[in-house]
């Protein structure tokens, strides 16, 4: 039987046979719900390949928050805690420091007082022995000061017969002169040491380490707050952003399906239009679409053990051997109908 380009076998249209109206009417109904099939078909694959670009925002959206949100964490261990810990730390010292200059100033005070006191108390000690070895040394109380002299030497000679002749001369300069003066140099370098310190402790300024003490803690503060405000905010984000992932997914999954589904409806249809038109063909024979849509969904030869064709693995695990389609509906495929030459004769 010759055939027209896509037109229906001139027979097939001419040759009145039993039922060949509703046959005709068939053909005319699968012709028509081909085109609808197909429309519905790449309509589903457009709005899948939508579905899929949205997918791939929504996953470069939440990778990019994760990252965010890891950068944040990370900071706040590596930094924020740690700048924390020793600002507080840094505070604790200069407030001890701050103490402790205290306590020096007000020893260095009571030093500088000491040393005051003890200077006058020296210098009447120095005016009495200079006026006690005046009178010594005055020829009118020559006398009494051999007197003296053999008075206190008899009385040492008491306990220690070999105790030395006292010279009363030599007991003033050597315990009251000789000492008063090395003590009254030793209260001036003391009193010029204190002035040093005094001046040290002036030029360190250990109080304005308080207001910056104070300063740092504000920044670190603030600087904590901000990465703890953004770790919060990226976290609530990061909720958000993987919600709209987890529903572009289910929404990539539905639109899938759709697609498998109209997909195979419109290649049933037009395998259903090629038959009703070539039923002679090899493959469009009863037989031969019954074993083809056996063979979707049972395992191959290749996928059993033995002869009883029995799996290896139960049913549910065995790849279902889909051909899903990766492009739009060919919409050549089966034989085109005219739709209204069909309804002649």
């Amino acid at each position: 039987m010759a055939q027209t380009g896509n037109m229906p076998n001139e027979d097939c249209l001419n040759k009145k046979q039993p039922g060949q109206d509703a046959l005709d009417a068939c053909k005319k109904y699968l012709c028509i719900e081909k085109q609808a099939a197909y429309a519905a078909a790449n309509a589903a694959f457009t709005d899948w390949g939508q579905g899929l670009d949205t997918y791939g925002d929504k996953k470069r959206c939440y990778q990019k928050v994760k990252c965010t949100l890891e950068t944040y964490v990370g900071l706040d261990y590596v930094s924020g805690l740690t700048a924390s810990a020793k600002s507080d730390a840094i505070k604790k010292c200069v407030e001890d420091y701050v103490k402790k200059d205290v306590e020096l100033a007000a020893a260095l005070k009571q030093a500088a007082k000491t040393l005051k006191t003890l200077k006058e108390k020296i210098a009447e000690l120095k005016s009495a022995a200079c006026g006690l070895d005046t009178c010594v040394n005055d020829s009118c109380n020559a006398q009494q000061i051999t007197i003296i002299n053999k008075n206190l030497t008899d009385i040492a000679r008491r306990t220690d017969p070999n105790a030395p002749v006292f010279n009363i001369k030599q007991e003033i300069k050597t315990k009251l002169t000789v000492p008063a003066n090395e003590v009254n140099t030793k209260i001036d370098t003391t009193f010029m040491d204190s002035v040093e310190v005094v001046g040290i402790q002036t030029f360190t300024n250990v109080d304005s380490l308080t207001e910056k003490s104070k300063i740092l803690c504000e920044k670190v503060k603030a600087f904590k707050g901000n990465v703890d405000t953004n770790v919060k905010e990226r976290t609530e984000e990061m909720k958000m952003v993987q919600a709209e992932l987890a529903k572009s997914i289910t929404d990539l999954s539905d639109k899938s399906t759709n697609k498998r589904k109209l997909t195979s409806y419109y290649e049933g249809v037009a395998d259903m239009l090629g038959f009703a038109c070539e039923p002679s063909k090899p493959d469009s024979t009863i037989d031969a679409i019954c074993e083809k849509v056996k063979n979707t969904f049972r395992p191959t030869v290749e996928d059993s053990d033995g002869e009883d064709g029995a799996p290896k693995t139960p049913p549910f695990t065995t790849p279902y051997k889909q051909r899903p389609p990766t492009r739009p509906p060919v919409q050549g495929r089966g034989p085109q109908v005219d739709a209204a030459a069909l309804g002649r004769g």
